[in-house]
């Protein structure tokens, strides 16, 4: 590499992690089109939805046009992931991949109020505001993250199903959660999890 010249971080740690959770819980999927905010270089949309149409973001110009090379059927527009570009489109949606780097709640409550929802959708998380909760020794309020004094410990152990699940859940409603899963990637405190709800 030149001298003088950053390079790219990294957009994905154990890449093929993600893409196994998500293959296991797309045969769960109804037809429908995919929203794939945070598309980055659009290489997970390209493992795993190439087969359907797709609606992607990032505010990354850069990495809007490499995805837009990869994926060149796609609509992939450079825009604010925690607003909801696509709310004028009529496809219905049965899937949606939010693998942001840290808080993906904005941009799926932004989703969920503007979008038509297929019968039963699958859904992907990636979160690291766990690490927060560890950082700062204080709980966190989905979905704007902020920090609070609380029970931080209990909060970081058992964040999956007793944060995450729950605010899911609440915004999901009135379909119900009938399928999860989830892993933590080491002691980052990322978590990444995928639900199935009808």
């Amino acid at each position: 590499m030149p001298t003088g010249v950053k390079p790219r971080q990294q957009q994905h740690v154990e890449a093929h992690r993600k893409i196994n959770l998500r293959k296991r819980l797309l045969t769960q999927a109804m037809p429908g089109a995919v929203y794939v905010p945070f598309c980055g270089d659009g290489d997970i949309a390209l493992a795993c939805y190439a087969d359907r149409k797709i609606f992607a973001c990032d505010i990354d110009p850069k990495r809007v046009a490499t995805a837009k090379e990869r994926l060149s059927i796609a609509v992939i527009v450079c825009a604010d992931c925690d607003e909801y570009p696509f709310a004028h489109i009529k496809e219905t949606i049965a899937i949606a991949d939010f693998d942001a780097y840290a808080n993906p709640y904005k941009a799926f409550v932004a989703w969920h109020a503007k979008t038509k929802l297929a019968k039963r959708v699958v859904i992907f998380f990636t979160d690291g505001e766990r690490q927060s909760i560890k950082r700062h020794k204080k709980t966190i309020t989905l979905p704007d993250c902020a920090l609070s004094v609380g029970n931080w410990r209990l909060q970081f152990n058992t964040y999956p199903r007793g944060t995450m699940l729950p605010f899911i859940a609440r915004i999901i409603a009135p379909k119900v959660i009938t399928m999860t899963q989830h892993y933590l990637r080491g002691a980052s405190g990322m978590v990444y999890m995928g639900v199935v709800a009808e």
